[in-house]
C-alpha cells in the first residue's frame, strides 16, 4: 500500500513500499523545514502505518492512497540493473536489509527521488549533465538517506540528518579516531574534486586515472567521516558520481566484498599512502569484476 501526504492541497511526501512491517517515507523537494521536523517527530513516535496515518490526520494532514503496480511492468536493461545493484549492495554493507531489489527497481523506474535510490538518481543526473558537486548538495542527499534509514527502524537523530557532525560527535573508521571536520576543509575537497574532473574530461583520460581519482577521494572522505552516520553510503555515492561523470558505469562494491573493502582503511597511526594504494588496487579489481558481470 502506498500513500501521499498533503497539507493545504500541497503534496508533502509519500509513504511507499511497505515491507517487513516497516514503512518507507520520503519528502518531496522544497518542503519547509518546520513541516519536515513535525512529521519526523510523528514518525519517531509511531509503530505502524495506521497509527502514523491517524496522528498525521490529527495534525491537519490529508492521507490519500496511491495505486502503483505491484510488479515491475518491464524488463530492466543492464545499465538499470547495475544502478539498482549498486544501491542495494551499498545498503547491505550497512546492514540495511529492509528494502528489496524489487522495491528499489520499482523506485528507480518511476519518477521517484526519495531515499537512497532517489539520492543516487539525483546525483547520477548531475554527473550525466557534467555538473559540479558541492557539500550542500551532498548534505541534502544525506538527509534523504537518513529519513529513509529512520523510517526503516535504524537509529539516527533528527539533528544529525544532513548536518556535518560537531565537536561532540567523534566516530571511528578502520580503528582510526575521526575528529569532526571543518566545513572549509570539506568545501575545499569538493572544489578540488570538481577541478580534477574538469581536467580529466578535457584531456584523454584512462580508466585507471578515473579509478585513482575515485579511490583517493573515497579514502579521504571516509577518513574524515563528515556525518554522524551515513558516511559509507554517501561516500559510495560519490565514487559513482565520479565514475558516471567520466562516462563509466557505476562501481558496485558488494556486501561480499565488505572485509577486503574495510581492510583498505588503515588504523590510527598507519601510513595513509600505503592504504590509499591498497584502496586503488581494490577499485581496479572491482572494476574488472564488474566488467565481467560480477556484482
Amino acid at each position: 500500500m502506498n500513500f501521499k501526504i498533503l497539507k493545504d492541497q500541497q503534496l508533502i511526501g509519500q509513504i511507499y513500499g511497505v515491507e517487513y512491517g516497516r514503512m518507507n517515507f520520503s519528502f518531496v523537494e522544497g518542503v519547509n523545514q518546520s513541516i519536515k521536523d513535525s512529521i519526523m517527530e510523528v514518525l519517531g513516535s509511531c509503530e505502524g502505518i495506521e497509527q502514523l496515518k491517524s496522528n498525521l490526520v490529527a495534525q491537519g494532514y490529508i492521507i490519500n492512497e496511491m495505486t502503483f503496480e505491484t510488479n515491475i511492468q518491464r524488463d530492466l536493461n543492464l545499465e538499470e540493473k547495475r544502478n539498482i545493484s549498486f544501491v542495494y549492495q551499498s545498503n547491505l554493507i550497512e546492514n540495511i536489509v529492509e528494502i528489496s531489489e524489487d522495491e528499489l527497481s520499482r523506485q528507480f523506474i518511476r519518477n521517484f527521488y526519495g531515499g537512497h535510490i532517489g539520492a543516487w538518481k539525483y546525483l547520477r543526473d548531475l554527473a550525466l549533465a557534467k555538473k559540479p558537486i558541492s557539500l550542500s548538495v551532498l548534505s541534502s542527499l544525506h538527509e534523504n538517506i537518513s529519513i529513509e534509514q529512520k523510517v526503516l527502524g535504524h537509529q539516527i537523530k533528527n539533528e544529525h540528518m544532513g548536518v556535518i557532525r560537531d565537536k561532540d560527535t567523534v566516530v571511528m573508521v578502520g580503528g582510526r579516531v575521526c575528529f569532526p571536520p571543518s566545513e572549509d576543509q570539506l568545501n575545499s575537497m569538493f572544489v578540488k574534486l570538481n577541478k580534477s574532473l574538469e581536467k580529466l574530461i578535457s584531456d584523454s583520460f584512462t580508466v585507471d586515472q578515473v579509478l585513482n581519482l575515485a579511490s583517493d577521494f573515497h579514502y579521504d572522505y571516509e577518513i574524515i567521516h563528515p556525518y554522524a552516520d551515513g558516511n559509507g553510503r554517501t561516500g559510495r555515492l560519490m565514487i559513482n558520481y565520479i565514475m558516471v561523470f567520466c562516462g563509466l558505469e557505476p562501481l558496485v562494491i558488494t556486501n561480499h566484498d565488505k572485509q577486503r573493502y574495510y581492510e583498505c582503511f588503515g588504523g590510527q597511526y598507519d601510513d595513509h599512502s600505503v592504504y590509499k594504494e591498497k584502496m586503488y588496487k581494490f577499485f581496479v579489481e572491482k572494476y574488472k569484476e564488474n566488467q565481467s558481470g560480477l556484482y
